[in-house]
């Protein structure tokens, strides 16, 4: 009972204005950031580099070993062999057997796994902070004593041979093989990662040690850490577990194969199609030479690629995306999702997009909006739609670093490629900078007048194709070298050269002066020149058939009573240049065309 008065008396003071007056608020201060993590490097005699990210309150790491080889680093009859190694790597070593290799990283509790990509293979594992020291005895393990034996071979050619098959089904996959065969012809980029099924069928194993020997060497070789391990612990750990690893190849043929390996690749401007009339859908893969890895417009490519964005029409928002290309695509229902991509290599890069649509019927007007819409970045691009893909590809970029894997690839990916690693400050100031004039500079660099390689579906051919420059002051005139039909076939490509142009010549008698707005070599004309109102095509073409030559112009000055300045014609025999004169029969041959259907934004 006296406890309860006690308890009474207690709760009724502290409701007096006096006791309450005593009572101070708690005030919560600003949280104060901790100091962003660094980047370290150190690079060991052998040429080893070792690169760590170092967050001590992390109670895991990531720790792998980035090889500057992948399938680029292969030659025709080996292609396939990196990607081989890779399964080979956890079935054995000279110092543990499957079995225990397997145990071992089970009583950690850590996860090990290795990829192959066209310029870099990965090995990494992640595990608690106590256990790197291990973590690291079997990377250099793996890397060094694999046993190779003949019958893990012969069990790894089945299980390769099936994973083809799964690949195979992979539509996207195929399309993008099918784009970098097409793009880097004949090149080692434009090889497959895992190799046709002739060569799976016959590597043997000392086409795997050959390739060991000539590629996995400590100058191209990255060992990086990325969570509660402090950089000094690592390059110990690297010093006593790969000091041995070779500096050099081991023959002058394998240094020159390596050395060719990494001859910067042509890229081609072409065409290839595959008929498979079982898909229901037709995969479509568009793209431009893009920019390497340490290409100044490395960024400016991809907020460029995030203007044109990515769709889908299942998306339930998809109306109302801020990409003029998905408004357009689903209002007119041509597509059923469509993704743009920036893929950078070492020395080179692909820049474009990757379309699927059921609606086989408008295949051409997909592909002719698409790349009118390319067109338009290289002149007409909004401060609000750039600031707009510069916060989606910040978001995309930063949000992504959210574990010491995604971080420790970040690390591994950047060192092996530029020699050093951006930290997230710098990525978020860089993109900042970039405006929507360096946008525009970047479209007419490399998306205004640029073969385009393509991947689409039905038959096999080539096309390449010129937009000419508006008020361009050479006069470009656009040939095909060596081709005896009078149109071209595969493998032939187009050159460039000058021939002046007079800006005072008078119009020919009867005929006209025009500058040349657009010029195709298109041996099979579909649609390009459509008039979207009328959904017609431009005479004298038919779909499908074979063309010279095509060119559509604007008349400068004229000396025919049917021309006025201004108009825009369209002929087949109209000189391919950027000026040309037009004399009377020809003009015959040509047709007016009404401004308002031809030329839209």
């Amino acid at each position: 009972m006296a406890s309860r008065r006690l308890a009474y008396s207690f709760n009724q003071a502290l409701r007096t204005r006096k006791a309450l007056r005593s009572i101070q608020p708690i005030k919560r201060g600003f949280a104060t950031p901790l100091e962003p993590a660094q980047t370290e490097c150190t690079t060991l005699s052998n040429g080893l580099t070792i690169a760590t990210q170092h967050s001590p309150w992390a109670q895991t790491s990531t720790v792998g070993v980035w090889i500057d080889a992948g399938s680029r680093a292969e030659t025709d009859r080996t292609n396939g062999t990196a990607h081989f190694l890779e399964h080979l790597a956890f079935k054995g070593t000279n110092k543990r057997s499957q079995q225990q290799l397997e145990l071992e990283i089970e009583n950690m509790g850590g996860h090990l796994n290795a990829y192959t990509s066209r310029e870099n293979t990965v090995y990494y594992a992640k595990s608690f902070n106590s256990d790197v020291p291990r973590t690291v005895d079997i990377l250099s393990d793996i890397l060094q004593n694999s046993k190779l034996e003949p019958a893990a071979v012969e069990r790894e050619r089945d299980v390769i041979l099936r994973e083809q098959e799964e690949v195979d089904k992979q539509l996207d996959e195929v399309v993008f093989d099918h784009l970098h065969a097409t793009a880097y012809q004949g090149q080692p980029l434009g090889r497959t990662i895992l190799g046709p099924k002739e060569n799976i069928a016959s590597i043997q194993r000392q086409d795997l040690l050959d390739y060991i020997k000539t590629n996995y060497l400590a100058d191209r070789m990255v060992l990086v850490s990325a969570g509660g391990v402090p950089h000094d612990d690592l390059v110990k750990l690297a010093e006593q577990y790969f000091s041995n690893l070779p500096q050099a190849p081991p023959t002058s043929y394998a240094s020159q194969v390596a050395a060719e390996q990494k001859r910067k690749p042509d890229f081609i401007g072409s065409e290839v199609r595959v008929r498979d009339d079982t898909i229901p859908t037709a995969h479509i893969a568009i793209a431009v030479e893009g920019v390497s890895w340490k290409d100044d417009d490395y960024f400016t490519a991809l907020v460029t690629q995030a203007i044109v964005g990515n769709w889908d029409r299942a998306m339930g928002n998809s109306p109302y995306l801020g990409s003029k290309l998905s408004r357009f695509v689903h209002e007119n229902g041509l597509a059923n999702s469509f993704m743009s991509f920036s893929t950078s290599y070492s020395d080179t890069g692909l820049w474009g997009i990757y379309l699927v649509t059921e609606n086989k019927t408008q295949i051409d007007d997909l592909v002719h909006f698409t790349l009118r819409e390319w067109s338009r970045l290289s002149f007409n691009v909004s401060e609000a739609e750039t600031e707009r893909a510069k916060a989606q590809l910040k978001a995309s970029l930063l949000l992504s670093l959210d574990g010491t894997t995604a971080v420790a690839e970040d690390i591994g990916r950047q060192i092996v490629t530029t020699g050093r690693r951006m930290d997230p400050l710098e990525i978020e100031r860089v993109i900042g900078n970039i405006s929507e004039k360096d946008v525009m500079r970047f479209a007419r660099k490399k998306l205004w007048d640029q073969d385009v390689a393509r991947e689409t579906p039905r038959g096999i051919f080539v096309r390449t194709f010129v937009l000419l420059r508006h008020g361009a002051r050479e006069n470009l005139s656009i040939i095909f070298k060596k081709v005896p039909t009078g149109t071209p076939v595969a493998g032939e490509h187009l050159s460039v050269e000058d021939r002046g142009y007079d800006s005072s010549a008078s119009a020919p008698s009867g005929g006209v002066i025009t500058n040349n707005l657009y010029a195709s070599f298109d041996p099979y004309m579909r649609g390009r020149m459509r008039e979207p109102e009328k959904k017609l095509y431009s005479s004298p073409f038919t779909l499908n058939e074979p063309i010279t030559s095509y060119c559509f112009s604007r008349v400068l000055r004229s000396d025919n009573t049917d021309y006025r300045e201004g108009d825009l014609l369209v002929g087949p025999q109209i000189p391919v240049q950027q000026y040309s004169s037009v004399p009377k029969e020809i003009l015959e041959n040509a047709r007016k065309i009404d401004p308002s259907t031809a030329l839209k934004d």
